[in-house]
Parts: C-alpha cells; sequence; structure tokens
C-alpha cells in the first residue's frame, strides 16, 4: 500500500499552543492544570485557560493562555505553585497535603483533565523588576467566588485608554484635564 500524506496527517497528533500571561486583569476559566516534563526533561508546572474578560487589548475574549512555572530544584518554583494552587481553591497552605496537589495537577480519569478545570479565576499580571534588573511578568491567580468583588474593567480599560493618550508622542499631558477629558 502506497503513503498517503493526508492518511498520516489525519493521524498526526495535534499541536496545541497558547500564549503567556501579560500585564492586565483577567477572568480566565481554567481547562487544565498539571506537571509534566519540557522539552530540556525539566519539571514544570502548567495552567491553562480560556480568557472570559480582558483588559489587555492584546488578550482577549476566547483566547487560551497559560502559566508555566519550573520546578526541579528551583524553590521558588515549588512555593509559587502551591501559592497559586492555594489562591485557586482559597485554602491556608498549611492544610495543602501532596495528595491534594498531586490530585489537582493530575489528569482525572473520566475527563483526562485536571478537576480544576471548570474553576472561575481572576488573574492579574504585572511586570516585575527582577534582582538582576531585567523585566519579567508576575501572575497571581485567585478562584472566584459567587460573593466576590472582582475590579471594574469597564473602568480599567477606560484608565488604559487614558493612559495610552497622554503618553503618546502627538499629545501631552497638559492637552487633558485631570479626569481624561481633552481641553479645548
Amino acid at each position: 500500500m502506497a503513503f498517503d500524506i493526508f492518511d498520516a496527517i489525519s493521524q498526526a497528533q495535534e499541536l496545541r499552543s497558547s500564549i503567556y500571561f501579560a500585564p492586565g486583569h483577567y477572568i480566565v476559566k481554567l481547562t487544565d492544570a498539571l506537571v509534566k516534563k519540557n522539552r530540556h526533561h525539566v519539571d514544570i508546572a502548567v495552567i491553562e485557560g480560556v480568557v472570559v474578560d480582558s483588559t489587555n487589548n492584546d488578550i482577549t475574549r476566547g483566547r487560551e493562555v497559560s502559566w508555566v512555572c519550573k520546578l526541579v530544584g528551583n524553590d521558588v518554583g515549588m512555593r509559587d505553585l502551591k501559592t497559586q494552587f492555594c489562591n485557586i481553591v482559597r485554602c491556608p497552605a498549611d492544610q495543602v497535603t501532596g495528595a491534594m496537589l498531586k490530585k489537582a495537577f493530575s489528569p482525572d480519569q473520566e475527563t483526562g483533565v485536571s478537576p480544576l478545570a471548570g474553576t472561575m479565576c481572576y488573574v492579574y499580571a504585572f511586570p516585575k523588576e527582577t534582582k538582576a534588573g531585567g523585566m519579567w511578568t508576575k501572575v497571581e491567580f485567585r478562584g472566584v467566588q459567587d460573593d466576590d468583588v472582582l475590579p471594574d474593567f469597564d473602568k480599567i480599560r477606560e484608565s488604559n485608554h487614558r493612559t495610552a493618550l497622554l503618553n503618546s508622542a502627538s499629545l501631552t499631558a497638559s492637552t487633558y484635564d485631570e479626569n481624561g477629558q481633552l481641553i479645548g
């Protein structure tokens, strides 16, 4: 039987890709959370989700986003993952067990994804300077509960728009009043 390229393509594993969080405020529905080895055979944790709302104009509703944390030989990474887990499930850090983490970051037998899938989270991502002087995006998750008061995304977007206008090369701050309204 001759090789059929289309049969080979139909059997290929689908490539999945998403982007990392950039500075902004987000409402995200988690789609998976797992611990795995990366292409360099290093243990990493990955939390994936779909954006429900965002103040970042480049990462909008429906976009898949990921947070990745290196774990092996990295106490900071392990602390960061534990903190994210505690924030997502709203559990005090001193009550977290290895069994809880294993269950949360392993695929469910029936669904094939983490039991955290479906959890709604508020995510705040912001630029932070490293000790060496570089910049990275710090990401903080928080599981959303019915009685939570969330930031007003429309006000944040409007504030971001005003700031962008004020920072543009063609306009100066003196062109706008303290409420962001054009003067003259």
